[in-house]
C-alpha cells in the first residue's frame, strides 16, 4: 500500500520526497527503505521512471513532437527528455517509440 501511494503521488507531478514522506507519516529513510524493498530502487528513481513512462505514452500519440511532449511532462527541453530516456532505458525515445 505504501508503494502504491508513493507511485500515485509521484505520477501526479513534482513532489519532494521529504514532503511525500511527511504526508505518509514516514521518515525519508523509512520511505526509501520500503520503496527499495518493493521495487528495487528508491522513490526518486521511481518518480523519474513514472514521468518517463507518461511522456513516452503521450509521445506515441504525437509522433514528431518530442519537444512538445518533453515540455508537457516537465522536462527542460527535448534534449533533457532524450538524456533521461537514455539514462533510464538505455536508448533514445525514438528507438522506444519505433519498437
Amino acid at each position: 500500500p505504501v508503494v502504491r501511494a508513493v507511485s500515485a503521488r509521484l505520477a501526479e507531478g513534482a513532489v519532494s520526497i521529504a514532503r511525500l514522506a511527511r504526508d505518509l507519516a514516514y521518515s525519508e529513510r523509512q520511505l526509501h527503505r520500503r520503496v527499495v524493498a518493493e521495487v528495487g530502487f528508491g522513490p526518486k528513481r521511481l518518480g523519474r521512471i513514472l514521468r518517463l513512462r507518461q511522456a513516452l505514452a503521450a509521445a506515441g500519440g504525437r509522433p514528431g513532437d518530442l519537444a512538445g511532449v518533453a515540455h508537457d511532462h516537465g522536462f527542460a527541453d527535448q534534449a533533457h527528455f532524450s538524456n533521461e530516456c537514455l539514462a533510464l532505458a538505455g536508448v533514445p525515445p525514438t528507438a522506444l517509440l519505433a519498437g
